[in-house]
């Protein structure tokens, strides 16, 4: 990404709340009752502009810019908003995240900006230890990576 377009994209999600939390880069040392869990995700244009509330007006005018898309995981049947959310960045985005044992997680995808939309993914949980999710024009799929 061009260091001033992810700049930009950075302090859109920093005053829109968007940051990342509970990710990281690193394999993080697991806890008592957290199983770490890596999530491969490939996100591409013609997904959210399947998936964008607009997308027929602007298919092909509106550029992709200033879209913020994350990728948030909801521990399911709780009241918390959510466990852990990530800004992604188109093509493949790699990261690391602590999933309570016992615990699935419901995944969503924001897509904010000229775009918009949410759309509920699927879920995982801590029995598997690499995720891919890839979003294409043909849907979300979420598989056991190898």
């Amino acid at each position: 990404m061009k260091p001033l377009l992810l700049t930009m994209c950075l302090l859109i999600c920093a005053s829109c709340g968007l940051e990342n939390r509970g990710v990281s880069h690193e394999k993080p040392a697991e806890q008592a009752g957290l199983k770490a869990v890596r999530v491969s995700v490939d996100l591409q244009r013609a997904y959210v502009r399947s998936h964008s509330s607009i997308q027929y007006a602007l298919q092909s005018v509106t550029p992709f810019t200033n879209n913020v898309v994350c990728l948030y995981g909801i521990n399911a049947g709780t009241q918390e908003a959510f466990a852990w959310r990530q800004l992604l960045e188109w093509g493949p985005n790699d990261f690391w995240v602590l999933i309570p044992e016992n615990t699935q997680q419901e995944l969503r995808l924001r897509i904010g900006g000229t775009r918009e939309g949410l759309v509920e993914v699927g879920s995982i949980d801590a029995q598997q230890t690499n995720i891919q999710i890839h979003f294409t024009e043909a849907g979300a799929f979420i598989k056991p990576g190898l």
